[in-house]
Order: C-alpha cells, then sequence, then structure tokens
C-alpha cells in the first residue's frame, strides 16, 4: 500500500482509540478511511448491576429506535442468561445475550442488538440509573 494510506489508517485508529468523541461514521464522514475497529472496542462479561443497567438503557434505544416504547426493559431470560457486552470508549455499543438450556449448546439461544442498531448509538447520548 501507499504510505498515505498508511499513515491515513493509522491516524483513523488513533482517534478511535483516543478520543471520546469520535466514531466510525464520524470520522468517515471527515475523509478518513476506517480499516478495523478491533482495537478501539473491548468485551467484558456484564457481572455487575451497573452493566446490567447499561445493558436495560441499550434495550431501551434499540426498542425506541423500532418505535417501541416500554417501561420494563428486563426479561424473563435474563437470570439464566450470560451477558457480553461490547464497549466502544466507556460506552456499551452492542451486547449479546446466550441463553443456555439444560446445559445442551444445541438448544442455546443468542440475541444481539441489531447491526443498524449499534452504528447509530450515540457516543455519549445513552444514560444510565
Amino acid at each position: 500500500t501507499l504510505p498515505e494510506v498508511d499513515l491515513m489508517n493509522a491516524l483513523s485508529e488513533f482517534f478511535l482509540i483516543t478520543t471520546k468523541t469520535q466514531t466510525p461514521a464520524s470520522l468517515r464522514a471527515h475523509g478518513y478511511r476506517i480499516q478495523s475497529i478491533a482495537r478501539a472496542v473491548t468485551f467484558e462479561s456484564a457481572n455487575s448491576k451497573k452493566c446490567f443497567n447499561e445493558i436495560l438503557e441499550l434495550r431501551r434505544h434499540v426498542h425506541l429506535h423500532e418505535g417501541v416504547e416500554r417501561a420494563d426493559m428486563s426479561s424473563p431470560f435474563d437470570s439464566h442468561s450470560r451477558h457480553l457486552i461490547c464497549r466502544f470508549g466507556e460506552q456499551v455499543v452492542s451486547y449479546v445475550r446466550v441463553i443456555y438450556v439444560e446445559n445442551d449448546p444445541e438448544k442455546a439461544s443468542v440475541w444481539r442488538v441489531p447491526r443498524k442498531v449499534a452504528a447509530n448509538v450515540p457516543r455519549n447520548g445513552l444514560q444510565t440509573s
């Protein structure tokens, strides 16, 4: 590749990792090329009340995006599920819920935030309780 292309890719990755305000979409709008967001996101198990509240707020955001308003974002499946969250900076931008049925992987169910919604999560717009 050309040195200029390598430099732009490196700058794009640097901005994604180090700034709180830039998103892949905002960088693309300014002409930066986004090769990967792999080093700009982190994954963790949602094993605290704070993480679970962030998941509930993301669910609220998804429902509002789809035109549905619900008061309670919890699910009866939550108590026997595993949740893995994806953060972009400090912001939870996606999560996956894995439901194990009778400890049989063949019966497992997985739910994740739809890609079109995850791409539009505001970098600092979700509020958690």
